[in-house]
């Protein structure tokens, strides 16, 4: 029964990987496959991690699960199957996770005995549950409550600004208001100075650096980004008085920039694998960013696990970009927030500045059609951050992801720097 479900799991792998948009389907049923064949004495090793974060991705790919949805169900029975002959109580918990992979709670529960498990796997296991709750097509009543404080954040922000958003609703994008960029440069902001970079944001500037071919890369701290742009005094003094934080004020900083020279703004932690020159079909589109989805669904597993965001997925702050000059878009948010923060010491939340570009896209039919247009991209982009301290003979991120030349990191994550052999370290030895 053993060989009969492993063998059928590596036939549907091999059917999957002759289709190449069927990578993410693909890891799913190599996760499982690999899992039915541990030994019990490996059980100590396991996490969710990396089960639940390739799940929820490949959730929202319905596509992949329409095709193969019969090869899955005939999989979970086999699996099923021989969890009821396993005498082995440490094994039978492989199949509870196989079948949680694929989706079967009802059936995994039935097989779990939490007494088995690793400290680890317990402690993971609890964020499964929480993530699990988010899957149902009934959001959970915090799910539900955030998406209703946004809507009321849109809403206050739509009536204040009603005169602001009247000015900038007939912009249009043409030549003569939006020339093309002839020097385009990218972005790269450490507000502390260079002496002062983690070493992971060190690592990205480094990557940046090396893979940026033609493109000027400029690095803007708190003393020189006044070469570049001229920021309303009112919003410099409160920046450097402390009411308004480093994170806020690169918000204001990268749309100002943007407006008035254009090019590309990366955050401080995307780690570049690639040579941008690669991806030039991308840096000359008037408006570029990260996407996941080109439509707003509450339902779609990256917005259900990151609900608190009014972007949901179609958009990312720290990676803008666009090939012309004064786009309507870092326009209408550059005066936004000119205005705004004459008014007002704090922020009405965290992350106002998607909201002035929801306000944006709901109100200027130029910013709209641009956003819409842009492309899927770069889907594995937050994955990577997940395995710094994972092994990277066991984990070989640039073998595992496809299709990514950019990942967003975070320098707030504790790196474990007593070991040489991790993902970081490996990013170290080629970014250092």
């Amino acid at each position: 029964m053993e060989n009969l479900l492993l063998n059928n799991l590596q036939s549907l792998v091999a059917t999957a990987r002759r289709d190449s948009d069927f990578d993410l389907f693909c890891r799913r049923l190599k996760m499982a496959e690999t899992l039915s064949s541990l030994p019990p004495e490996a059980m100590a090793n396991i996490t969710f991690r990396d089960f639940y974060t390739e799940f929820w991705k490949l959730a929202g790919e319905a596509r992949h699960k329409t095709k193969f949805a019969e090869e899955e169900k005939n999989i979970s029975r086999q699996v099923v199957e021989r969890a009821q002959v396993e005498q082995n109580p440490v094994r039978r918990q492989y199949f509870a996770l196989v079948l949680m992979i694929f989706g079967e709670m009802q059936a995994a529960q039935s097989l779990i005995d939490q007494r088995f498990w690793s400290p680890q796997l317990l402690n993971d296991f609890a964020t499964f549950i929480n993530w699990n709750a988010l899957a149902n097509n009934q959001l959970p009543p915090q799910a539900q409550a955030k998406i209703a404080r946004n809507n009321q954040v849109v809403a206050f922000l739509q009536e204040k600004y009603a005169a602001l958003i009247q000015k900038h609703s007939q912009a249009v994008i043409n030549e003569k208001n939006c020339p093309p960029v002839k020097d385009y440069r990218i972005w790269f902001c450490w507000l502390q100075g260079k002496e002062q970079m983690p070493p992971l944001v060190s690592c990205c500037y480094n990557s940046l650096k090396q893979n940026a071919g033609r493109y000027k890369v400029v690095f803007l701290d708190a003393q020189n980004f006044s070469r570049y742009v001229d920021i309303a005094p009112h919003i410099v003094d409160k920046f450097r008085k402390g009411k308004l934080s480093p994170t806020h004020f690169s918000d204001v900083l990268r749309m100002n920039l943007l407006e008035r020279h254009g090019g590309l703004w990366l955050d401080s932690t995307i780690l570049v694998v690639e040579p941008l020159e690669r991806y030039a079909k991308f840096l000359q589109l008037p408006y570029f960013t990260q996407k996941y989805y080109h439509d707003v669904d509450y339902t779609a597993p990256y917005n259900k696990l990151n609900i608190w965001c009014i972007a949901y997925g179609r958009r990312a702050t720290f990676l803008q970009g666009s090939a012309i000059r004064h786009n309507p878009l870092f326009a209408f948010v550059k005066e936004f927030f000119n205005d705004y923060l004459k008014e007002f010491d704090e922020l009405i939340d965290y992350v106002l500045v998607d909201f002035a570009i929801e306000l944006a896209y709901n109100n200027i039919a130029a910013v709209k059609r641009e956003m819409d247009a842009v492309p899927i991209n770069n889907l594995d982009i937050n994955t990577l951050v997940f395995h710094l301290n994972d092994s990277y003979a066991l984990f070989p991120y640039d073998k595992i992801f496809t299709g990514n030349f950019l990942y967003k990191l975070s320098w707030k994550i504790p790196l474990d720097m007593k070991r040489e052999d991790t993902v970081f370290r490996e990013i170290q030895r080629r970014y250092s």
